[in-house]
């Protein structure tokens, strides 16, 4: 009895590698997702989750479109509509409402706006790429007991 010739480690790894990735791909934006769970820099922080994206925001014809976060303690409601130059203008609504701080984070810049006593703010230039909100209490009176921070979108 003969014994089966050498196998090259590096090939039958490749080889395993390849029949993997076919039969079992790595989904779509899992290493956006991975990266911003490493990015949560404040472990107090909560995350809101997407609870509401019409199928109609994937459509290219769609002009606009609405999606809401919730968490535990706030609800997160914006509305992008795209702009001429690539950017977007972003609409937001805070439930419950009260003067909040919301960040934009971008990737290479952060911006704050100030919600109204409703819950209502906006911001007139996000440009395009991607964009995480955090909201932040203002006061000690405010109903946020820790900042509420949201998925990464892609503008």
């Amino acid at each position: 009895m003969t014994a089966p010739p050498p196998v090259d480690d590096q090939e039958l790894a490749a080889a395993v590698r390849t029949a993997l990735d076919r039969a079992d791909p790595v989904p779509i934006g899992l290493d956006d997702r991975v990266r911003f769970a490493i990015d949560l820099r404040d472990a107090e922080s909560e995350l809101a989750g997407l609870t509401e994206a019409p199928a109609a925001a994937a459509r290219a014809t769609e002009l606009t479109r609405t999606i809401t976060f919730e968490s535990a303690s706030l609800t997160i409601t914006v509305t992008l509509t795209p702009l001429g130059d690539g950017g977007h203008r972003l609409d937001g609504w805070l439930l419950p409402g009260g003067r909040l701080t919301v960040e934009l984070r971008l990737p290479a810049e952060r911006w704050r706006v100030t919600s109204d006593d409703t819950g209502r703010f906006s911001v007139d230039r996000v440009p395009a790429g991607r964009l995480r909100l955090a909201v932040l209490s203002v006061g000690d009176d405010q109903p946020l007991t820790r900042t509420v921070i949201t998925p990464p979108l892609e503008l």
